[in-house]
């Protein structure tokens, strides 16, 4: 119960004082977090509150006040060393107030200013443990500032810095004019608060003053790491990070042996000019710039980005463990400018982000640099002095606490499926963990899906064998076609951070790791598996990515409007039953209408083509020239579908029409698995036999296969979905089928790998055409390039000592095209 407060505490006007009457225009615009209220509210619950702040202020109690005023909370009755307190601010005036059952607040710093030094408040911090120790009612540290300015902190103190204070522990006089002048920004944090009786029950044999230096570390820390969140780690200019990545001992060690066959100034000249087009600058003012130039960007061509809340908040609880790694998909050039926004619009610094060294062109580069690009070349091979200096950097940014940003996949994925994993920036994240110098990094999957990529048009022409262009995010953005045109929503999902040191202990992994090849490789090589399988499980369908499955996955070329109804509805039922998440249009009971409405520009892009049948009913038709473009937003969601679709196609294939033998389903879905697995990226934390399982159990639950005494079939009922499930998969099988026939090529000796690509896509351009390859979409680049992978791997072909391509196993090749016949034959045409 709350008591009434002392008479030398705060002035009965202070319902709502003269400070808080004028501030109140500035006040009213500050920003707080939904959770910030909650903990507020649930930390009165019970105990006495001191509201505790990393240093002394004049704005932050009074909006605190303010604040829970209008939230109808208790206010403190005892303010530290402020002007509205009217009596003793020393230690026993608290300690009574305490014991009167009120709220205080208090300042754990001095401001940072001329003529201030000296002990503050470590005799309050420790007189509160003391008479915690004599009570049963709890007291509780409350962290709370209020964030005003996005500015890093410095390593040099200016002049204005030492009158006035410095950012983090500003004077008044400061503090008011940057508050006034930085009000739009302000952000108000309430922290997790520290239960005195939970301490010192915890460690009761400790002396007060030892658990107070122990309170006071840990809600210090926290302020410093929560400010840290939005204005990034202590700036250091771009010199004297670049001089830090020259003294790494990495560097220093492989200069001291390379110098020893050639002149070490010109090592260290290397050196620099290597850091020089490698290291970022980033600057507030030009986030701020971005910010701007974003915003318009957005609302001229987006209908604006859909952001994953809950995801987010596990962003920001990682980020105040330590530094994070950001890996998001990478479907267009604007998604390096997707995640800048999200962050700073959110009250997070960007991260830093690894962006290819044919973006650093006058006058962009510069511009990127100071968002936070850093720029890496396409391949280090050949230079082991550039790749250890780069190396060297990215640990120092994470050392530093930085957040970094790169794209697992290497380059944009022009198949719109999430492209298997390169290990280069991921190693080179992780290995400062495994090597012991960094505690952990946190790495959080992401997806950016977009209702319609801007570089669509691009990216079919070059799927059916057209060169790819060069082209930059700036060129492609100032298109006058691009600023014509609306795009729709961009979808921004965050997947539950990985913690690194955790990973390795989970499977049993010490660090520092000693056996590089057979302990830290494979670990990276999970981590990059399951951070793609992260991006696939957060990924957001779409109207599009929906309309574009729904007609894919049919059998025939069109469907009206009664079947697209029930398809459709079937396909999200399915989609909700695997926990695949949903855009907002797809949650309300009008879903169909935002499924017209995509076919509607897709129509109007000539990929599919809409007829009105006679009576009036719509037709939906595909467009053969369109079903490569469509076939990208079908595998933006394709993952979700696979598992399930393996098992239909085992099946079918093992059963024929008839019963197949739980024994042949297996063996089928083993090997359907193996051909796929340069296209999909399976899940890595779990078995076959699991992942078998659990799919042929969530078909039986459809009622799509059903189990006899002979084994599995598909039902009367569920046979179409069956049949449409495995189909998802026949684009793939009638490309391999048509490798597997171009290399026959190579019975008349050796053939150069692109000869033999060249040749597989004209032949496929002839199936096309006469109606041998059934899916247009087969005729795709990118796959006829897996197909190739496939029949390697398997040994029915390889590669001699010039390269070329050349027959491998003897009769392997026309076995493996037996195999992929056979699933041809079960699947629908």
């Amino acid at each position: 119960m709350q008591g009434s407060a002392p008479s030398s505490s705060l002035t009965p006007a202070q319902a709502r004082g003269w400070p808080e009457r004028i501030l109140s225009p500035w006040l009213d615009r500050v920003a707080m977090a939904p959770e910030s209220l909650e903990l507020l509210t649930a930390a009165h619950e019970g105990a006495e509150v001191v509201h505790t702040l990393r240093a002394k202020r004049l704005v932050d109690p009074v909006y605190l006040l303010h604040t829970l005023r209008r939230a109808g909370l208790p206010r403190p009755t005892w303010l530290h060393d402020h002007p509205l307190q009217r009596g003793s601010t020393s230690q026993e005036a608290l300690l009574e107030n305490v014991r009167s059952e009120q709220s205080s607040l208090l300042f754990l710093r001095r401001p940072r200013t001329l003529g201030t030094r000296g002990p503050y408040s470590e005799r309050h911090v420790e007189g509160l443990v003391a008479l915690q120790r004599d009570r049963e009612r709890p007291i509780r540290l409350l962290p709370v500032t209020l964030q005003w300015h996005r500015k890093p902190v410095g390593l040099r103190r200016s002049l204005i810095d030492a009158v006035f204070g410095d950012l983090e522990q500003p004077g008044a006089f400061r503090e008011l004019l940057g508050f006034l002048w930085r009000y739009g920004d302000a952000r108000f944090h309430v922290g997790a608060p520290v239960d005195l009786k939970e301490v010192v029950d915890k460690e009761p044999h400790l002396a007060d003053r030892v658990l107070a230096k122990k309170v006071r570390w840990t809600i210090l820390h926290h302020l410093a790491r929560e400010e840290q969140l939005r204005t990034g780690p202590i700036h250091r200019s771009a010199a004297r990070t670049r001089e830090a990545v020259r003294k790494d001992p990495q560097v220093r060690r492989l200069v001291a042996s390379l110098a020893q066959t050639r002149d070490r100034e010109e090592l260290e000249a290397e050196t620099d000019r290597h850091l020089q087009k490698i290291a970022a600058d980033m600057n507030v003012t030009w986030l701020r710039i971005f910010d701007v130039f974003i915003e318009f960007l957005w609302n001229r061509i987006y209908d604006g980005i859909q952001v994953d809340p809950e995801g987010l908040a596990l962003v920001r609880r990682a980020a105040r463990r330590g530094p994070v790694v950001v890996v998001p998909s990478h479907k267009s050039h604007v998604d390096y400018l997707v995640l800048s926004q999200v962050f700073f619009k959110n009250d997070l610094i960007p991260p830093h982000i690894a962006a290819g060294e044919n973006l650093d062109f006058w006058p962009i580069g510069s511009v990127f640099r100071r968002g936070g690009a850093f720029f890496l070349r396409r391949s280090f091979r050949g230079d082991k002095l550039y790749a250890t200096v780069f190396a060297a950097y990215v640990r120092r940014l994470l050392k530093e606490g930085h957040a970094v940003e790169f794209f697992i996949e290497g380059g944009r994925s022009r198949t719109g499926r999430v492209l298997l994993p390169k290990m280069g920036m991921l190693t080179m994240c992780a290995r400062p963990v495994l090597e012991g110098s960094i505690p952990d990094v946190s790495f959080i999957p992401v997806s950016i899906g977009y209702e319609k990529v801007i570089e669509a048009g691009a990216y079919a022409k070059e799927l059916a064998g057209g060169q790819k262009k060069k082209e930059d995010m700036t060129a492609l953005v100032s298109s006058a076609k691009v600023l014509r045109s609306r795009y729709g929503r961009v979808y921004v999902d965050f997947d539950e951070p990985l913690s690194l040191k955790e990973m390795a202990a989970e499977r049993g992994v010490d660090i520092p790791v000693e056996d590089d090849v057979r302990v830290g490789k494979p670990l990276i090589n999970y981590l990059g598996h399951r951070i793609v399988y992260g991006i696939n499980r957060v990924t957001r369908v779409t109207p599009t990515s929906l309309a574009a499955m729904v007609l894919l996955a049919s059998e025939r070329k069109g469907m009206g409007e009664d079947e697209l109804s029930a398809k459709t509805a079937r396909a999200l039922d399915f989609l909700g039953g695997v926990g695949a998440r949903r855009s907002a249009a797809l949650q309300t009971d009008d879903y169909l209408d935002a499924v017209k409405e995509a076919l509607g520009r897709l129509a109007r892009d000539r990929l599919v083509i809409t007829k009105t049948a006679p009576g009036g009913t719509l037709v939906y038709q595909l467009d053969e020239s369109g079903r490569i473009a469509l076939d990208y937003y079908k595998n933006n969601i394709l993952h979700f579908f696979v598992p399930a679709a393996i098992v239909a196609a085992a099946v079918l294939t093992a059963g024929r029409g008839a019963v197949a033998s739980e024994a042949s389903v297996k063996r089928w879905a083993l090997r359907i698995s193996q051909i796929l697995k340069n296209e999909i990226s399976f899940r890595v934390d779990s078995t076959f036999e699991d992942n078998y399982e659990e799919a042929k159990s969530f078909l039986q639950s459809r009622g799509t296969i059903t189990r006899e005494a002979e084994g599995w079939r598909a039902t009367e009922a569920g046979e179409e979905e069956a049949r449409e499930l495995a189909g998802l998969l026949a684009s793939f099988f009638d490309t391999y089928r048509l490798m597997g026939e171009t290399l026959e090529l190579l019975e008349n000796g050796a053939v150069k790998e692109r000869k033999v690509l060249e040749a597989a896509l004209a032949e496929a351009r002839r199936q096309a055409l006469d109606g041998r390859l059934a899916r247009a979409e087969s005729a795709s680049q990118p796959v006829i390039r897996q197909a190739l992978s496939l029949y390697l791997g398997e040994q029915a072909i390889r590669r001699g000592e010039s390269g070329d391509l050349l027959l491998g196993e003897p009769g392997r090749r026309e076995q493996l095209l037996q195999e992929i016949r056979t699933l041809l034959d079960a699947q629908p045409a």
